[in-house]
């Protein structure tokens, strides 16, 4: 209509051509401005253009393949299969398709599609998973919960607060671990009542785990009190997230229990003190290590002992070599050192480990090494190799 009126008003103004020519160029114009109005309008259903790529990297052949074996499938057994398969393909050009699966009559595909979205879904089947909490509660397991932290979604905060009070423990368990996902401060003060849980160790123990994760002050005294817990698998949770927190208010308590406590959950509490502690708690912690019955309890033991000697790292490395290496490199350390040394690691291989600390702790000005020697706990041979190298340098 436009076009018309503009050949309407310039007769007369100019030759046929080039009157043809400037409504070409106004008509060109006109289209590049109205373009602007259209960055206004927003489709909520869109993609971004970035998801989109996305989408379409994701895409192979094994994923495609799955997406035809869904579509065609009635058996759910096969379906199942193929969302797992879309899921293992990391198919995100899915995710619409397995949002609507959340529905699904069989249990086993919504559960399937659930652990997929996982995976691959993003706002889309976080708005489906919260609506699917909030409007059919009785469709909610384990899996959709978990697929709700793994969204990473805010605002799957205020559904995941709620089943902390489902009647289902495995619910309010996965609620609590996808809180901790979240990373959500707005859950603090729920996590903390369900960490309170008298009657379900294992909430309490996945909402510590969730504050350990959140990382705030407020949490520090129920953490605290939960060293003392009945269940030892708590108790561990809570000494992990006093050592992570560098939360100095349980030392005490962690210095108590280290004098009574004989099981291998210890190793938590000894490991924590390291960390909150002073380096006159290094004894206790020797000795401690010497009262565990595995090598893993042993040596997490010894790593507390090790951050109260500045050596942590050094020593993570080192218990993390497989044989062949740490036999070379300790070879490469005698070759370049003191005789001593050579001696000492002799011994060690004769299987007289506390003699072999001890000659290193008599030739070292090291008060570190003359503690682990007057210890001499078992698995720790190697924390006195990174002793005596610190005080040789």
């Amino acid at each position: 209509m436009a076009s018309g009126v503009w050949l309407e008003f310039s007769k007369g103004m100019f030759d046929e051509p080039t009157g043809y020519t400037v409504l070409f160029a106004v008509n060109s114009l006109l289209r590049v401005v109205s373009v602007l109005f259209l960055f206004g309008i927003v489709d909520p259903t869109s993609h971004s253009i970035r998801t989109f790529i996305k989408q379409v990297a994701s895409v192979r052949p094994t994923g495609v393949l799955a997406m035809k074996k869904l579509s065609q499938s009635g058996e759910a057994a096969e379906r199942q299969l193929a969302i797992q398969r879309i899921g293992e393909a990391g198919m995100t050009l899915a995710e619409s398709e397995l949002v609507k699966l959340l529905t699904d009559p069989s249990p086993r595909v919504r559960r399937e599609a659930a652990v997929a979205l996982s995976t691959v879904g993003g706002k889309e089947a976080a708005g489906a998973l919260i609506d699917l909490v909030e409007s059919h509660p009785y469709l909610v397991e384990e899996e959709m919960v978990d697929a709700l932290g793994a969204s990473g979604d805010p605002a799957a905060a205020d559904a995941l607060i709620k089943l902390l009070e489902n009647p289902s423990s495995a619910l309010r368990r996965a609620s609590a671990r996808s809180l901790g996902r979240l990373g959500d401060e707005r859950a603090l003060e729920s996590l903390i009542a369900a960490a309170n849980h008298p009657g379900d160790a294992e909430l309490r123990r996945a909402s510590i785990q969730a504050l350990r994760t959140i990382g705030n002050a407020m949490c520090e005294e129920v953490l605290v009190k939960h060293l003392e817990d009945p269940y030892p698998s708590v108790r561990i949770a809570a000494a992990e997230a006093v050592a992570e927190l560098n939360l100095r208010g349980g030392t005490q308590t962690l210095r108590n229990l280290l004098q009574n406590e004989v099981d291998d959950s210890a190793a938590e509490f000894a490991y924590a003190l390291g960390r909150v502690g002073n380096d006159e708690d290094a004894a206790l912690i020797l000795e401690t290590a010497n009262r565990m019955t595995t090598v893993t309890a042993r040596r997490r033991c010894l790593l507390g002992a090790a951050v109260r000697f500045g050596v942590e790292a050094e020593f993570y490395r080192l218990i993390l070599q497989d044989s062949m290496a740490l036999d070379k490199e300790l070879v490469q350390i005698a070759r370049g050192g003191d005789p001593i040394f050579t001696t000492a690691l002799t011994k060690f291989h004769q299987g007289q480990e506390a003699e072999a600390i001890r000659m290193l702790a008599e030739r070292a000005n090291s008060p570190a090494l003359s503690a682990l020697a007057k210890a001499a706990p078992r698995d720790g041979f190697l924390l006195a190799v990174v002793l005596w190298q610190t005080a040789s340098q």
